[in-house]
């Protein structure tokens, strides 16, 4: 599914959020590079870097600032006149048992991870509509169906949001808007990068946990998150992608 020769997204509207880095910053990229006009939001000013080299929208902002989904919208609506595409790549892990989490921790993973995907597929399923309908992508993580240790409010808040896909895959679904959702496994992100030098010990369990023997990569998700945003994968509605090796096959 690589290679600048693929245009499927040519000219497709798409708000990628979290796209200063790692999958939310891949996934701006390979949809550009498949032709996609996008406009990339983020709280980290490095949006702005990856807008400007990509000949996109930056928004710096924090997602879930009360408006700035409708904000964001309204400039598309101006700039871009119309949606067709929306990826909620943003998502935070705090570690921390349910006894271990304050109602702070708690309601700042739930805010990123769950609430702003609702906010945004809110805002921007309207403009969807108004067109050729859309497609809305959520990147999830196998922690929805597969706990790890110290994980409550995390595994809670993508468990959230698999049931969230669902709910606007059968909405929406027959007028034209589809909503599906992507469950990595262990991704050689920034943050697991970072992790894995602190903790060699643990990234090579991490790595013996799944049956390619290596991490994923960003532009593998990348490039999954662009194929449901085109059309040749129509017909996909509702479901929940794993891309974890093989790891959570063997249960």
């Amino acid at each position: 599914m690589g290679g600048s020769a693929i245009r499927r997204l040519d000219q497709r509207r798409v708000i990628v959020t979290g796209a200063a880095q790692g999958i939310g910053e891949a996934t701006a990229r390979r949809c550009a590079q498949e032709g996609a006009r996008l406009v990339l939001v983020d709280v980290e000013p490095a949006v702005e870097r990856v807008a400007a080299e990509l000949d996109a929208i930056p928004i710096t902002a924090d997602l879930r600032e009360p408006g700035r989904a409708e904000a964001t919208v309204q400039l598309v609506r101006e700039r871009l006149s119309g949606l067709d595409g929306l990826v909620n790549a943003a998502g935070v892990h705090r570690d921390g048992d349910v006894t271990g989490t304050s109602d702070e921790t708690w309601s700042s993973v739930l805010d990123v991870n769950l609430v702003a995907p609702f906010q945004w597929a809110r805002a921007t399923i309207p403009l969807m509509l108004e067109g050729q309908g859309g497609s809305i992508v959520n990147i999830a993580s196998i922690g929805a169906t597969h706990t790890r240790p110290r994980s409550a409010a995390y595994s809670a808040s993508k468990a959230g949001l698999l049931g969230l896909t669902r709910a606007i895959a059968i909405d929406y679904g027959r007028r034209g808007v589809r909503c599906n959702a992507i469950s990595p496994g262990s991704v050689e992100t920034g943050f697991l990068k970072s992790y894995v030098e602190r903790n060699p010990a643990e990234g090579a369990k991490l790595i013996d946990l799944n049956y390619v023997g290596r991490f994923g990569t960003p532009a593998e998700i990348a490039a999954l998150t662009a194929y449901l945003l085109a059309d040749e994968s129509g017909f996909v509605n509702g479901e929940n992608i794993v891309v974890d090796g093989g790891r959570t096959v063997a249960g």
